[in-house]
């Protein structure tokens, strides 16, 4: 009995510590990472808590595709060629995240509201409201509703060449299930989809596209996901996430519709009295039928890179973190047109209760 004893507490202790260890990597990740997704456990003690994480980042950024986010002109309104990339775009854009939560801890439940930031590059940047539940040893189990988190705009017509393009809005909405310490264990996997629609679609019609192939480039549609995870806590505040995300934007346009996968690594560790957390990722997509601007069938390839510095209780300040962060994003297509690119430093105030 007294064997069996102890080996509980060890187990108790393991679990604390590892616990404690998700919760401040969790916390670091999804305010501070837009790739991240790594779930908290449900705090042991009733009442509110959360972070706010308040910052700016300098942005170099080319798309052709995406025309304004917040008021901020993210691409040239006029171009002269649709077979080149986009010009740079240098600016500077608020970088805040927030996660505001309240638990009821006897029956270990929790609502909460924040955003996030699923793809900048696509305009899927989303707030979400959700709750979750631990269910014992089958672990917890969350429900979460998204929408759009800013006035994103694209380009009603992006194949409009030596004329000035008009913008239009574009919204997306749906929702996500997620069950996370499956089984007790440290695995996750999320559900999500989503639905992108555009005020006013003209995919082609400047350059002369019958009403069939217009509709080949419809960027109205659906955007599924699967997102399976571990966590790998080791030594001392050591943690690895490997991540796969299967991701299908079935579009209306079958010509940029696309589906793939993409491979991730997080890495967190202490040096000192600072954390560092490393991310990074490949993936692949291949699109669906014959692009009828180009006359072939494209494929792209995404790489992204980020690396962030976390320094806890910054100045002596309690529950406070400075943090900057370095991200690189390139999706390379084989449509030169279609190729995205984002570089960016960031610098930000975290504070959680």
């Amino acid at each position: 009995m007294q064997k069996h004893s102890k080996h509980l507490q060890r187990q108790t202790k393991r679990k604390t510590r590892w616990t404690g260890l998700l919760t401040l990597q969790t916390i670091f990740l999804m305010s501070i990472s837009s790739t991240a997704l790594v779930a908290a456990p449900i705090p042991e003690e009733t009442g509110a808590s959360g972070y706010l994480n308040l910052g700016v980042m300098a942005l170099k950024y080319k798309s052709n595709f995406l025309a304004e986010v917040i008021s901020i002109d993210l691409s040239d309104s006029t171009i002269t060629s649709l077979d080149k990339e986009a010009n740079n775009k240098n600016f500077f854009v608020p970088a805040n995240n927030y996660l505001l939560s309240y638990t009821w801890a006897r029956p270990r439940t929790q609502v909460y509201f924040g955003n996030q930031v699923d793809d900048f590059l696509r305009g899927e940047i989303s707030v979400k409201i959700g709750m979750r539940k631990e269910f014992g040893g089958a672990g917890t189990f969350g429900l979460e509703a998204l929408t759009n988190a800013v006035d994103i705009k694209v380009w009603k017509d992006p194949y409009v060449v030596n004329a000035k393009r008009v913008d239009t809005s574009k919204s997306s909405r749906g929702a996500r299930i997620i069950w996370d310490q499956i089984l007790g264990s440290a695995a996750e996997i999320r559900f999500s989809s989503q639905k992108l629609e555009l005020d006013n679609e003209r995919s082609g019609t400047a350059f002369g596209l019958n009403t069939a192939d217009r509709e080949l480039l419809n960027r109205e549609g659906d955007v599924n996901r699967v997102e399976i995870q571990y966590s790998f806590p080791f030594r001392k505040g050591h943690l690895l996430v490997p991540r796969l995300n299967f991701i299908d934007y079935d579009l209306d346009g079958k010509a940029v519709a696309s589906d793939g996968a993409i491979a991730e690594l997080s890495y967190t560790f202490p040096v000192g009295s600072f954390r560092y957390i490393t991310d990074v990722s490949f993936g692949k997509f291949k699109y669906d039928v014959v692009n009828p601007i180009y006359g072939v069938k494209d494929e792209a390839k995404v790489f992204n890179f980020s690396a962030t510095l976390v320094w806890p209780n910054i100045f002596g300040l309690k529950n406070w973190a400075g943090n900057t962060s370095f991200n690189y994003y390139n999706k390379d297509h084989d449509i030169d047109f279609y190729s995205t690119q984002a570089i960016g430093v960031r610098i930000a105030m975290l504070y959680r209760f």
